[in-house]
């Protein structure tokens, strides 16, 4: 294996390991990675939407 296959979006082994690291991809139904609606990176914008959400000082 090379090291830019570890990276690759649409390697299954990839996917495997970010649901490792990453509970909630691992909790995503099946799908292509590139469709819309459960594309494996969707999660930055769940944490986003948490983490705006944390109380700012004015």
């Amino acid at each position: 294996m090379t090291f830019a296959s570890s990276f690759d979006p649409l390697s299954s082994e990839a996917l495997a390991n970010l649901g490792t690291h990453y509970p909630t991809l691992a909790r995503s139904s099946p799908c292509h990675p590139l469709e819309t609606d459960c594309h494996p990176f969707r999660i930055t914008s769940e944490y986003a939407e948490i983490k705006d959400e944390t109380p700012r000082a004015e």
